[in-house]
This record gives C-alpha cells, sequence and structure tokens, in this order.
C-alpha cells in the first residue's frame, strides 16, 4: 500500500508540474493577447458609451457642425425657452470671437488623423432668449462613428468661469455617478483626481484611499515592461487606449478588466487629464486566449493572420498619411514547397512551414509583421521603409536566412522564395490594393525564375486583373469613375490658393480601387481614353463653373490630357466646345500632359495645343525629368507650366542630387518664363526649402489629399487667393 501510495503522489507531482506549466505558458500567451490591446478605435468604447448615456446636455454633429441630433439639455442650451426651432448648423449659435475656435475644432476632428483625444475647450454661444448676449460654455468635445459614419459629439460641461482648462474641477468632466462601471480621471502625471462608486466598489478602496495616489496603486504587478511601454507609446501617440489590465483589489485579489482610456487635451494638443472607464470581466476571462489565438493567429505557425495583419496594416497606413516614412509591402511565396509536400508528405511541409515562418521573425525588425495568409503565402508589413533599396536590403536578408537548409525529422530540405513589392502610396493607398498589388508584383519574380523580387508595372496589373481592358469603357456612365481635386497652392508664406488639378477615381465593381497608372494604360491601349477622357474635361470644366458661381472666381483648373486625345484632329475643336457649354473663361483651364507623352506627338499635335493656348487655355508638361527629356521639345511646346515630379521632392533635404535636380527643373522653368509646380508635397521641410529656392506653387497631401467636389468649398475658404501667374 506504501508503494501505491508513493507511485499516486508521484502521478499527482507529475500532474501538478504539468499544469503549472500550462499555467505560464497560458499566461504567456495572455501577456501577448495583451500587447495587442488599444488597437481598435470603436471596439468597446466604454467611454463613448458613458458620454452618449449622459444626461448633460449633448449635442452630435457632422464634421461640418450640422446638427444631427441632441438630447433635451443640449436643446434647452440652443433653444433657450424652446420657441426657437433647432439650429442646422452649430455656426448659427457661435459668437463672431467663437467663430474661429469653432472653425479650428471643425478642422480638427474633420481631419484623416489617428489622434482620438478628447478636447476640452471653451466657445461661446449666442443666448436664444437676450439678443446680443453671449453665454461661454466649457465643452468636452470628442470624434465618434455611428455605422461608419463620422461625427462629433459635443458635451456641454458648464457655464465657463473663466479659470484654466487645467482648473476644472475632474469630476466635473464625465457624469461619473451614473454610470454603469468604474470611472476615474487622473493628471498627466496619472495621479488619481477623481472616482466614482463603481470603481470604489470593483476594487474595493474608499475613494480617500485613492485620491492623490498614483495610478499604479491598482497595479497587478503582472504586466512586463513591455506591455507598459507599448501602452504609453499609443496612448500618447493617438490619445487613446481600449483592452484589458490585470488589476489588483485592495485585499491582494487579481482581476481582469475592460478599460477604455482617453487623453483630455486642449486644442494646442496639451494633455491636461487622462479619464478611464472599465468594468470586471472575469466571468468571460477564460475563453479571452483561446478565442484571441483563433481570430488573430495561424494555428500552424502561430503568425499573425489575415485579420490581425488588416488591423496592422490600417494602423500602418493612418500614420504614413501623416507624412512619415512611408511603408512597403512584401508578399512571399515559397519555391519549392509542393515538390516537398508530394515526396515528403503534408506533415514534413508543415514543419518545413512552421521553421519559415520563425527564420522570418527573426529577420526582420521588432516593429515589422510577419503574417501567414494562407498556403505557403507569406506577407512581410515593413512600416517606415518607402525607399526600394532599403526594401532590397531587406530582401537580401530573407533570402539569406531562407537559403540555409531546413531540417525536418530526417530530412535537410532548402526552399526558396519569390517576393513581390508594393509600396505605399506609389502602389496603393488602401490596404488591398496594397497586398493585391504586392501578390501581382511576386508572379514577376516568380516569372524571371524565383528566389528574387518583383516590382507591379502597369502589365503586370493588368494581368493580375483581366477584364479592366473591357470593363473601363462605359465605366464613367456607369456612374463607376468620379473626379477629386487636390489643391495647388503657392510657395510663400500667404499659402494662396492658386486652383486644382482633377484626378480620376475609379471604383470597379468587382476589384475595388484601380490605379489610375493602370486603368488608363488599358484605355489609351483599347481606345477607350477618348470618350473617357472628354467626360473628364467636361466634368472638371463644369464644376469648375459651378464653384466660381459660388463666388471662388479665378481659380485654374488643371485637367490631364492623354497623348491619346491630342492625337484626335477634333481634339481643340472639342476643348472650344466644352468650354463654350460651361461657360468657364480660357484662362482658367490648364491641359496637363506628361513629359513622355511629348515624345508620341508630332508637329501637328503642337499646333493644336497652341490654337488652344492662343485662345488663353494654359499648358502644362507633367512629369518633367523622369520622362524622355528633350529641350527642344520644351521650347517647342511653348508651356506655361513646368512640374517637379514628386521622385525629386521626396528626397529633396536627405539627397544633394535629388535638390539639384529640383534647381535644375527651377532654372529650366524660369529661364523660360515658365510657372514651376512641386507635386509630392508631404512634410514642411519639403515647402521650406523648396521656396528659398524660388519654387512658385506647392501640391501634395501635407496641402491637402484630393477633396471630393462637395468638400471643396469649405476646404478653400480658408485659403486666401494668390495672384495668378
Amino acid at each position: 500500500m506504501t508503494e501505491d501510495y508513493r507511485s499516486q503522489l508521484f502521478a499527482y507531482a507529475k500532474d501538478f508540474n504539468d499544469l503549472l506549466r500550462q499555467h505560464a505558458k497560458l499566461q504567456h500567451r495572455h501577456q501577448s493577447l495583451l500587447q495587442l490591446q488599444g488597437r481598435e478605435t470603436n471596439s468597446s468604447d466604454l467611454l463613448h458609451d458613458l458620454i452618449g448615456a449622459s444626461r448633460r446636455p449633448l449635442l452630435v454633429t457632422d464634421a461640418r457642425g450640422n446638427v444631427i441630433r441632441a438630447n433635451r439639455g443640449a436643446r434647452h442650451v440652443l433653444q433657450g425657452n424652446g420657441l426657437h426651432p433647432l439650429i442646422g448648423n452649430l455656426r448659427d449659435r457661435v459668437d463672431a470671437a467663437g467663430a474661429a475656435e469653432l472653425d479650428a475644432l471643425l478642422q480638427h476632428f474633420a481631419a484623416e488623423t489617428t489622434n482620438e483625444a478628447m478636447v476640452l475647450c471653451r466657445l461661446g454661444l449666442l443666448h436664444s432668449d437676450l439678443p446680443g448676449a453671449v453665454i461661454t460654455y466649457t465643452l468636452l468635445v470628442m470624434r465618434a462613428r455611428d455605422m461608419d459614419i463620422a461625427q462629433i459629439h459635443w458635451q456641454f460641461l458648464e457655464p465657463d468661469a473663466g479659470q484654466p482648462l487645467e482648473s476644472l474641477a475632474p469630476q466635473r468632466l464625465l457624469d461619473m455617478e451614473t454610470a454603469r462601471f468604474a470611472v476615474l480621471v487622473t493628471d498627466p502625471q496619472a495621479r488619481i483626481l477623481a472616482v466614482n462608486a463603481g470603481l470604489c466598489v470593483m476594487t474595493d478602496f474608499t475613494a480617500e484611499e485613492l485620491l492623490q495616489r498614483p495610478i499604479s496603486v491598482l497595479s497587478s504587478g503582472r504586466h512586463t515592461a513591455e506591455f507598459y511601454q507599448a501602452f504609453w507609446e499609443r496612448l500618447k501617440t493617438f490619445g487613446s487606449w481600449t483592452g484589458e489590465f490585470l488589476n489588483r483589489r485592495r485585499s491582494g485579489n487579481i482581476y481582469p478588466e475592460l478599460r477604455t482610456i482617453k487623453s483630455v487635451q486642449d486644442l494646442n494638443g496639451r494633455t491636461l487629464f487622462y479619464v478611464s472607464a472599465s468594468h470586471d470581466v472575469s466571468d468571460r476571462n477564460n475563453s479571452i486566449e483561446k478565442l484571441s489565438r483563433l481570430a488573430y493567429h495561424d494555428a500552424l505557425t502561430t503568425l499573425p493572420n489575415r485579420r490581425l495583419l488588416d488591423d496592422r496594416l490600417a494602423q500602418a497606413i493612418k500614420v504614413a498619411r501623416r507624412g512619415d516614412d512611408g511603408l512597403s509591402l512584401l508578399f512571399m511565396d515559397l519555391d519549392r514547397l509542393k515538390p516537398i509536400n508530394d515526396v515528403h508528405g503534408h506533415a514534413v511541409g508543415d514543419q518545413v512551414l512552421q521553421q519559415v515562418a520563425a527564420r522570418l521573425e527573426q529577420t526582420v525588425r521588432g516593429g515589422d509583421t510577419v503574417a501567414r495568409i494562407g498556403g505557403d503565402e507569406f506577407v512581410i508589413l515593413l512600416p517606415g521603409i518607402n525607399r526600394i533599396g532599403d526594401v532590397e536590403e531587406v530582401v537580401r536578408k530573407l533570402l539569406t536566412t531562407l537559403s540555409a537548409p531546413i531540417t525536418a525529422g530526417e530530412f535537410r530540405l532548402f526552399v526558396g522564395a519569390s517576393f513581390g513589392c508594393a509600396r505605399y502610396p506609389v502602389d496603393g493607398v488602401d490596404g488591398d490594393t496594397l497586398i493585391r498589388n504586392a501578390d501581382a508584383a511576386m508572379y514577376v519574380a516568380k516569372q524571371r525564375g524565383g528566389n528574387q523580387i518583383g516590382y507591379l508595372d502597369v502589365d503586370t496589373a493588368i494581368q493580375a486583373r483581366p477584364t479592366i481592358g473591357l470593363d473601363v469603357w462605359g465605366a464613367a456612365e456607369r456612374g463607376e469613375m468620379r473626379v477629386v481635386y487636390q489643391p495647388q497652392v503657392g510657395a510663400d508664406l500667404s499659402r494662396g490658393l492658386r486652383g486644382f488639378e482633377a484626378l480620376l477615381r475609379w471604383q470597379h465593381p468587382v476589384h475595388g480601387n484601380i490605379e489610375p497608372v493602370v486603368f488608363i494604360a488599358a484605355a489609351e491601349n483599347n481606345g477607350a481614353m477618348l470618350p473617357l477622357g472628354l467626360w473628364v474635361l467636361k466634368t472638371a470644366c463644369r464644376q469648375a463653373r459651378v464653384w466660381q458661381d459660388e463666388g471662388m472666381g479665378g481659380i485654374v483648373m488643371s485637367v490631364n490630357v492623354s497623348y491619346r486625345q491630342i492625337q484626335d484632329p477634333e481634339f481643340s475643336s472639342q476643348v472650344c466646345s466644352i468650354l463654350a457649354q460651361t461657360g468657364l473663361p480660357p484662362g482658367q483651364l490648364e491641359l496637363e500632359i506628361t513629359e513622355t507623352a511629348t515624345g508620341m506627338l508630332e508637329d501637328e499635335h503642337f499646333e493644336q495645343l497652341q490654337s488652344l493656348r492662343g485662345m488663353g487655355v494654359k499648358i502644362a508638361i507633367d512629369d518633367f525629368g523622369i520622362g524622355y527629356s528633350s529641350l527642344k521639345r520644351l521650347s517647342t511646346l511653348k508651356a506655361d507650366t513646368l512640374k517637379i515630379d514628386r521622385e525629386f521632392t521626396r528626397d529633396i533635404a536627405t539627397s544633394r542630387e535629388a535638390l539639384a535636380l529640383c534647381q535644375c527643373v527651377l532654372g529650366i522653368g524660369h529661364a523660360m518664363g515658365m510657372v514651376v509646380i512641386a507635386e509630392g508635397i508631404e512634410q514642411v521641410h519639403q515647402i521650406e526649402i523648396l521656396a528659398q529656392h524660388g519654387c512658385d506653387l506647392l501640391q501634395g497631401y501635407h496641402i491637402s489629399r484630393p477633396l471630393e467636389a462637395a468638400a471643396v468649398p469649405e476646404w478653400a475658404r480658408a485659403a486666401t487667393t494668390c495672384p495668378r501667374p
């Protein structure tokens, strides 16, 4: 019997050790899950729920200030005794002194930005019942979404007493006592300033035990330093964090809570407070690790799957839009996995995939993402890398690490890999397009023998979507195409508005967004360019005339024209007819033709352009310096405007060669009496350098992304008109 007990004890001890190892593994996986928290801006946002359910005055508007809805308290603020109709736009109730403040707030929340912080501000509102009287309110303003529609929530806290915003009583920030969950407010140093009863119940601490103490009093000690570093980095960068914490009750017990934290800032971006709402999720915590692994990771390799890749890619694109260093996406396909599966079986093939995944992760940087999206296909996200030379250096390292033999059981196996590259924004401005184009570029590498990198070109993109050539016929008439407008402004300090470039966009019903370089090439090859180009010209001129009638007189509308259009003998008469039909003055139309296209024109084609120029229509040469340059052709065409390509302006601050080329184009253009426009302006230092060297006009994402026609008048009101070139 003693021996039996001893055997049982050993068995229990072994089981207990197994449980401890399993517990440690689960803790590690749970910690990995926590590292991913805070990424979903509209997911489980408890503070949004709290403000939406508040009894305080709450107004909801769109990005232009148009009122969508208002609760009873907000109606009282805006309508007074209730005899007046509810205003249609918040501007109708703001006094003259507060108009600029309101415009700044609307611009802040309408901008495409990843900043999710709340804004604490003051706004003077006209008294509804006392003409001329103004009441200044303190408001807490936040961005929100409802069914993918952007909204702004304005919560009226109290009539302003004139104290500094940071002196506002912290408990006044939120309707804390009506909350169904725990709420607290801290100062910028994370010292607790206010708590509600819900937090005291959840933690077993009294308010007196928490106030003026650091938030770490609730810390469980279960999170790593890396977790807190990632948490603070996101909170300070994006102004918001939603995710799960392991915290400690007064008794010392550890519990999981779902928490939303937002920073409260002034309009200058200075953090005044942090506000937090949370609730205990102990009952559902047991399934978190399993659900996360299934939802966000590949079962075989444990790499991120397509869902998690899409999330990280969307975040990286948001950062790149702010004018940082862009990003690149690599689509990788193993070259010799199928023979391994056929000869040795899929179990060996799975071991190969697992080892390939481990090598890829070990080779890239910590901030990069390696994802398996199916079979032997992997995607590698490289934030901050956008130069081809840097991309090729990464691929060289990856090919080197994959060239070493892989040991799978008794076999020593060799694999290769083909890579396709897509760069933001050159090869796409959304995640699906970048992945699709990187996939197409990968086949270029495959066709060249594999074990190398391929890049997207027009022919490859068309091959990847073979119906484009047919579908481009009639796409405009079917409503699939639209024209957007990118501003061109003066390079001097006035930054006055000169005009807009009309840009064509195609949302294909099957393939989604098709890049202009792809569908324009297809249209030029199959003859669809003539009716399509005519439609764009009519649309842009008609829109320019509408804006002129609305008070935006004198702006120049630049329209890209294909060499196919200019080769049409009827082109000049078509342009004259459109100007007559729309009533747009010839001097407000500019026809853009690429430098490469000029090499496909004959003397009679140049004569068509010069006859239009004689009427007052402006001629611009686009992409100067990257095509088949010919100064003789430049003198023959006699253009009014010369455009510096983004390939030169992008590196102007870091490359002496790029700066020299920009200076060269500026010198040629000015010597020939032309206005010079610099494209691809995405950072302030580009503006400063180009202005110093006498550039006339600027165009790019730092000035403005291409705008829908309806958004142009509001944008233009903020720009002053510069002298016309």
